[in-house]
């Protein structure tokens, strides 16, 4: 299944789900015919098999999952970015992933990164980087970017991977049906990634930089993240239960701490801050409802915020950012007393489509929050119909005081990935051409975000 009929498959499931806002009809029926197959921090095609359901019994067979993977209800995730929600545990992980048998290569800056790469300066302090000093980057059928713990960019292609700046061109395993869902890399160099097998399940796999393991039971995994401690979290449900469940991952087991029925949330996304602030996001099976935020506490689900949420991420401190529908929204869980904050986006970001109504602003893959308490994304919209058409501006950033941008405005932004010395990588292509294109790597430095003296 490719992405128009997964988009026109989840347009059907929208129109058939009671919406929470006039447009939440709209958000994806007609949106994101043009959106990219890519996706963000540590996440590559996280787009669910429509019409899932419940994971089959085994005897009776499972369904080989999209390329595009997930749950239905999950689909609305995958496509505009990362989602979340947070929670603190009450029984931290006692194990951690294991360490890659091969040394990974040492974390550069993009100082470094980028001194011996052939760039092109686009607009002052944003460069398009033609090659890494390895590989012809402009000639690379890239589809997906994903900056790891262990300090690398990395470059995704629906056959293999690199690291950008170094020596390297991965394939996937042998053993999967169907390119990787997920993509995350720990602080010690270990990949670890979502793989559907010959039965059909998805499971985790690692790769240690020579060989590949598939780990944990045979179970359904809908999400994984890595914490910035290398601790592999995720959350499954088993064949033939209605219970689906949230632990870490240890000796190649699943170690459950907290556990909810699929009815409150089938699939969709995790996220952690810090070592074991838990952030889930999601929509029941059976299409019954929309994405919403939660958090886990005492092993249970917590409700943080009610509207659909398009897109969402979490900085390292456990503040939230999330897009519903036309704005901004921000939940800082730092002080339990704070209350969401939201913010419309600016005119001058948003001209010619900003003020239409039937024009729906959609981030798609790019949508970061950083450690400074900003956060980044694309400039996307949608309208339609009866004539859908795409606007695409570049991206902006946003501390909750400041609008800074658009930076690459005739640029779609597909994914976006921060840089721990603050600059900001992004692959993008031409606006007005094809989403079919081959896309370019950018590179936004601190010296453009800071911007003239």
């Amino acid at each position: 299944m490719n992405d128009e009929q997964l988009l026109r498959d989840l347009g059907s499931w929208l129109e058939d789900t009671d919406a929470a806002h006039p447009d939440a009809e709209r958000i994806t029926a007609r949106a994101m015919t043009q959106v990219p197959q890519v996706r963000q921090r540590g996440r590559w095609w996280p787009l669910p098999a429509l019409d899932r359901g419940s994971p089959p019994a085994p005897a009776s067979g499972s369904t080989v999952f999209s390329a595009l993977r997930f749950v239905a209800a999950g689909v609305i995730i995958g496509l505009f970015g990362g989602f979340l929600l947070a929670g603190v545990l009450t029984a931290p992980p006692v194990d951690r992933a294991p360490a890659a048998a091969t040394e990974s290569p040492s974390p550069l800056t993009t100082e470094e990164l980028l001194s011996t790469a052939a760039t092109d300066e686009v607009e002052p302090g944003v460069l398009r980087v033609i090659d890494d000093g390895i590989r012809d980057l402009a000639a690379a059928d890239t589809i997906s970017l994903v900056g790891g713990w262990d300090g690398g960019v990395w470059l995704l292609s629906e056959d293999h991977f690199v690291r950008v700046g170094a020596d390297g061109r991965y394939e996937w395993p042998a053993g999967l049906t169907e390119p990787a869902g997920e993509f995350e890399v720990a602080p010690d160099g270990t990949v670890w990634i979502l793989g559907a097998g010959e039965d059909g399940v998805s499971t985790i796999w690692s790769f240690d930089g020579a060989r590949w393991s598939r780990h944990g039971p045979t179970s359904d995994t809908r999400a994984i993240e890595v914490a910035d401690d290398g601790t592999v979290w995720a959350f499954w449900q088993d064949q033939g239960s209605e219970t689906v469940s949230l632990g870490y991952l240890a000796d190649g087991e699943r170690r459950p701490v907290g556990e909810w029925h699929e009815g409150r949330v089938h699939g969709g996304h995790l996220y952690v801050s810090g070592s074991d602030d838990i952030w889930v996001a999601g929509a029941p099976a059976h299409r019954e409802g929309k994405p919403e935020l939660y958090r886990l506490v005492d092993g249970a689900l917590q409700q943080e915020y009610e509207a659909t949420v398009v897109a969402a991420d979490v900085s390292v401190d456990g503040t939230a950012w999330s897009v519903s529908l036309d704005e901004l929204v921000r939940l800082d869980r730092t002080t339990e007393e704070a209350e969401p904050e939201s913010w419309a986006l600016p005119g001058s970001m948003t001209a010619g489509w900003g003020s239409r109504s039937r024009w729906t602003f959609l981030p798609g893959d790019a949508f970061r929050a950083a450690p400074d308490g900003s956060i980044w994304f694309a400039l996307r919209a949608d309208s339609g119909p009866p004539v859908p058409e795409v606007h695409c501006a570049g991206i902006a950033r946003f501390d909750g005081t400041t609008w800074l941008g658009p930076f690459l405005p005739d640029r779609c932004v597909e994914s976006i990935e921060l840089a721990a010395d603050g600059s900001v990588w992004l692959l993008a292509h031409d606006a007005e051409g094809s989403s079919e294109d081959l896309v370019d790597l950018f590179v936004v430095t601190p010296e453009a975000i800071a911007g003239p003296d």
